[in-house]
């Protein structure tokens, strides 16, 4: 794992909030929430218990977070994320069953029940929710408020009397006709429309109904109304952050150390979207006021434009950028709205500083470097490479590059490795390297101060050979192999003098480990990749009559090879270039035993 926890945690807040687990495309693959958020985050790198968290742990590229007021507010961020984004490690982590829906069943007098499995079956399904306990909150306040049914229909039909829950005021009992038909309809409408987001809706409907109730003397009625009217507004002030009634982004910019960071909240339908962080490049000396102006106009230019921008301070041409963009901006928000700019305040002055903190730590950990390895001057650039293979087939070369401000994404390559023998590692190495540095020379780029390579003394050689070919000498070529049985404590670094320097308990060795399990990780994922490229395409060309086009038209219209397995012949036909013959030869290849 390449991911520096230490560093991240360090930085990390202690107050509530939801955090975003990235993997090194920045896809997001487990969301959560914590009343704590560096408690929380701390236990995932602790020795993980089962191996579904490990696995998960080793996909983390990077960790966001999100602070909340409360921990409720927290849960509530956290369900919608998860509905919008779908991660598959919170699929996965509920003891391999699927989500929990709340379904409502298509009979007369509907009933709301909790829902796992496939939805095929008749009814509506609301969610997923994030786990049974928040479905399961859902469905008690609609019970409290609306009074429905959760009752099976083996029980509903054959009753004679109201139960208990009736009794309780938990069930308007349509069992038993104690309810028209409308009303209970009306209850269903107004339950559905809560689960929608949609309770202003719900509460002008009520406080009709009880105005109507109230004028015919139905005085009974109208406090009923009046109840539920009173149960939904409290509610409402329970989820402070569901109480913005427009599309609205809340955007904070805040300066430190001549570096920005903005901070924008994304609230929809009356829901918090959750944020995103941005940190736009400046001139030293900028000021926030032209930061603001430039990230706003540029920003709503190529994306959709909210009812309102609220900012943290007003900005000199704030009118003509309304013009410009065609939408109000306030810097004096109130209430709702205000405590939302304070979040995102907040998480902008997190955000920044975990930046700084990283940034500054990375430079520290190459100053350290450059006294183990007894450097003039410090570093600026460091590649790595590393090769993968599965017994010497998919032969794939990564090369990763650290800077000091940390991984240089933009930078990493993959190389194919093809003309040499199965599993050997010293030509795939030397093949790589000369292509990379060959390549380096022509275009007269920027060569790296040091070129890391994961083994010893023979993948060594192999670079330092290249080098003295290509008449490289400003480049250092040095090794990280592994010790006695291969643990991290007892990784050595071996110098092109072949001095080897044990492991210490130093940041700049630290540094060489996370760079060098970085290039593992990428060469792994860069294998895996043309493994599994290599394998949908070898099964589809070896049925008789499958073209390179055909072959690539498939993939795409069912997404891959499964898609293919799963599809009908009727549904192959329709494939562009797939004629009836064709797509039962090919449901008759991949279905055959």
């Amino acid at each position: 794992m390449s991911f520096d926890y230490r560093l991240f945690l360090s930085a990390t807040t202690d107050l509530p909030g939801v955090y975003f687990m990235l993997d090194i495309n920045d896809k997001i693959i487990y969301i959560g929430k914590a009343k704590n958020l560096k408690n929380r985050l701390t236990t995932y790198f602790n020795k993980a218990s089962d191996n579904k968290t490990i696995q998960m742990v080793q996909q983390i590229g990077n960790i966001k977070t999100t602070i909340t007021e409360t921990e409720n507010e927290a849960l509530v961020l956290e369900n919608n994320l998860i509905k919008k984004h779908r991660p598959k490690y919170n699929i996965l982590f509920k003891d391999d069953k699927s989500y929990p829906y709340i379904k409502i069943s298509d009979d007369n007098y509907p009933q709301f029940k909790l829902y796992r499995g496939v939805i095929k079956k008749r009814g509506k399904f609301y969610g997923p929710y994030p786990n049974t306990t928040a479905a399961k909150s859902t469905l008690s306040l609609l019970q409290k408020i609306f009074k429905i049914r959760l009752c099976e229909n083996t029980v509903f039909n054959n009753r004679s009397r109201a139960c208990l829950l009736h009794q309780i005021d938990r069930c308007s009992a349509p069992c038993v006709s104690l309810i028209s038909d409308k009303s209970y309809q009306d209850d269903v409408q107004n339950a559905t429309s809560l689960i929608d987001g949609k309770d202003d809706k719900i509460i002008k409907n009520l406080i009709k109904n009880m105005e109507q109730a109230s004028s015919l003397l139905l005085y009974e009625d109208a406090v009923i109304y009046r109840n539920k009217i009173q149960f939904l507004q409290k509610i409402r002030q329970e989820q402070k952050i569901s109480g913005i009634k427009k599309n609205i982004d809340i955007i904070a910019c805040i300066k430190k150390d001549n570096k920005f960071c903005i901070c924008v909240f994304y609230i929809r339908d009356n829901k918090n979207e959750g944020n995103r962080i941005f940190y736009p490049k400046s001139p030293i000396g900028e000021i926030i006021d032209n930061v603001l102006y430039a990230f706003i106009s540029k920003y709503y230019l190529e994306s959709g434009v909210p009812d309102k921008i609220i900012i943290n301070q007003k900005i000199i041409e704030q009118t003509l950028l309304e013009q410009n963009i065609k939408c109000k901006i306030s810097n004096n928000p109130k209430n709702f709205e205000k405590k939302i700019l304070n979040l995102s305040i907040k998480n902008a002055q997190l955000s920044l500083n975990s930046f700084l903190n990283s940034k500054f730590n990375m430079l520290n950990k190459f100053k350290k470097l450059t006294k183990i390895l007894k450097l003039k001057q410090v570093p600026q650039l460091i590649e790595c490479f590393d090769i993968s293979h599965l017994a010497g087939t998919d032969t794939v070369a990564s090369c990763v590059v650290f800077d000091n401000n940390g991984a240089c994404k933009k930078l990493y390559r993959k190389y194919n490795i093809t003309g040499i023998k199965e599993s050997d590692d010293y030509a795939a190495m030397r093949q790589v390297l000369q292509r990379r540095y060959s390549r380096l020379l022509k275009e007269d780029k920027d060569l790296p101060d040091i070129l890391l390579v994961d083994g010893g003394a023979g993948q060594l050689q192999q670079a330092k050979d290249i080098l003295d070919n290509l008449g490289i000498e400003s480049v250092l070529p040095i090794g990280l192999f592994k010790g006695e049985k291969r643990l991290a404590a007892c990784d050595r670094i071996l110098l092109p003098t072949g001095e080897k320097i044990s492991f210490m308990k130093n940041e700049g060795f630290y540094l060489l480990q996370q760079i060098r399990d970085e290039s593992h990780r990428f060469a792994i994922l860069s294998h895996k990749a043309k493994r599994a490229k290599r394998i949908k395409s070898s099964i589809l060309k070896n049925i008789p009559g499958i073209s390179d086009i055909r072959s690539k038209n498939l993939l795409q219209y069912f997404g891959g090879i499964d898609g293919i397995k799963s599809a009908s012949i009727q549904q192959l036909e329709k494939v562009p270039g797939i004629k009836t013959n064709l797509a039962l030869t090919i449901y008759q290849q991949l279905h055959k035993k």
